[in-house]
């Protein structure tokens, strides 16, 4: 019953998504809820979106498109470009958006290329045009950019050298490739001094700066590199960097979920001079980026919810109290990086070693508790010993008795519905008394493993059933049914 409640309601959600699969769906809400609009590929500005301005939360996108999205009206301020489905978009993106451009993969806007040559070239323009001026390695200043101080908006950086750029307020910022719009990066009509180097400066190993992840393709951030924000990126993104990277920059309070070519997965939250020593170098093809000043608010409803990715994003799957296990979590087992845990429930989840751990509120990133992509089965239930979601109402003060002798005698222990006793193999459980519309499902293993039986009915004997249970119970977990 459960399962078929939890197939009708993903149909509900993406019933409207496969409605129109050739065309990208805007919602107004995150799990694409809420106002939508169905949007071909084009560019919209932010009276042609459907859903309004700074509204946009959630998002569909068929697999063979993209969408750019936008700051600001016209197609300006910054932008990221989306090549898959975002069921809620990140603080630094959610309601911040005011125009967007939807194109297919290969058919969408093809970046200008940089000018070529030995020398650091700054532009008046974005694209690298406009007013020029080549600077060589070494410090340069306001004399040195002349009409293009303050005036900058894009910048060629030939390979292998690297600047660290100065504006007015003495603030600074490093580049290490070719930037076609420096609004991008928030350093648009600011440069006014800085320092051309051949090579990173201060020597290899030595840590970049700013706000966006940086890939490089070797070690000690060397080399090719490519920086992203907040959100998914892949094959494509990565460009020549696919399966290429070697190290990773990672700015203070944002998070990394990286995946290789065989959907294997791991958390970075610092930089990682040498992914070699993690056994990830040129590993990584896939992944999203989350984290930074704002957190991400987590959803609402009264289910839990088991995020693929951090701040609750990627595929996600709804769970009803009781217990779940690698077959209900299907291709989430192992792949667990954030939960959504409403108000006054408690998830109880295991690894595949048999650890667990309790939690009773939302978590954004499991990484920071150890638990990232470990999680491969658990248990839900209320703490209030109450009921939630679909299980029916009813009293609250009934409870199963487990005795360790016959009949009902002996030393007695009590387990209210929803939870899960490890009982140890001292426990030495000979009868249980259980009350009208209650299950108690056994296990002979510790934390709901090894052989399973589940009685509806008390028990006064299990020496007299077949399978040897007197004794041997050391794990239980009762319901409603």
């Amino acid at each position: 019953m459960k399962k078929l409640l939890f197939l009708l309601a993903l149909v509900a959600v993406i019933s409207p998504v496969f409605a129109q699969n050739n065309r990208v769906m805007l919602a107004e809400d995150c799990m694409y809820l809420g106002r939508k609009s169905y949007l071909a590929t084009g560019n919209y500005n932010t009276q042609q979106l459907g859903i309004g301005d700074n509204r946009l939360a959630s998002f569909h996108i068929p697999d063979d498109m993209v969408m750019q999205v936008y700051a600001l009206p016209g197609f300006k301020g910054r932008s990221e470009s989306f090549y898959s489905s975002v069921p809620c978009l990140p603080s630094s993106w959610r309601s911040k958006v005011s125009s967007v451009k939807i194109f297919r993969r290969g058919e969408g806007p093809i970046a200008e290329l940089p000018a070529q040559g030995d020398k650091v070239i700054f532009y008046r323009d974005i694209k690298y045009s406009g007013v020029a001026k080549e600077i060589p390695a070494g410090s340069f200043g306001a004399a040195n950019l002349g009409y293009l101080s303050g005036q900058i908006s894009s910048v060629y950086i030939p390979e292998g050298m690297t600047i660290v750029v100065r504006d007015n307020a003495n603030k600074t910022f490093t580049f290490s490739s070719s930037r076609s719009s420096l609004s991008q990066y928030g350093w648009d009509n600011r440069i006014v001094a800085g320092i051309v180097y051949s090579g990173n400066p201060g020597g290899g190993g030595t840590l970049p700066q700013g706000d966006r992840v940086i890939f490089y393709r070797d070690a000690k951030y060397s080399g090719i590199e490519r920086d992203f924000g907040n959100g998914t990126f892949n094959i494509a993104d990565l460009g020549l960097l696919a399966a290429q990277v070697s190290s990773i920059y990672i700015p203070r309070g944002k998070s990394v979920k990286v995946y290789d070519g065989r959907n294997n997965s791991r958390t970075f939250t610092a930089s990682i001079p040498d992914l070699a020593r993690y056994g990830w170098n040129d590993k990584i093809s896939t992944g999203i980026i989350s984290g930074g000043n704002n957190g991400t608010i987590p959803p609402q409803g009264n289910k839990v919810i088991l995020y693929r990715d951090m701040k609750y994003s990627g595929i996600a799957k709804q769970m009803n109290t009781g217990n779940f296990n690698a077959a209900n979590l299907g291709s989430l087992q192992n792949n667990i990086s954030s939960i959504y845990i409403p108000h006054g429930w408690v998830v109880q989840i295991y690894d595949r070693n048999g650890r667990t751990q309790r939690l009773t509120s939302s978590i954004s990133n499991l990484a920071q508790y150890g638990w990232d992509n470990r999680i491969s089965a658990g248990n839900i239930y209320a703490s209030d010993g109450g009921h939630h979601g679909d299980n029916g109402g009813g009293g609250n003060n009934q409870q199963v008795i487990l005795y360790t002798d016959l009949n009902y005698q002996g030393r007695a222990i009590a387990c209210a519905e929803g939870t899960t006793n490890s009982l140890g193999f001292g426990a030495g459980i000979s009868s249980i008394r259980i009350p009208p519309g209650f299950a108690v499902v056994v296990y002979k293993g510790p934390n709901l493993t090894g052989e399973s039986k589940t009685f509806t009915s008390s028990v006064s004997n299990l020496s007299a059933l077949p399978g040897r249970w007197n004794d041997a119970i050391n794990a239980v977990y009762i319901y409603r049914y």
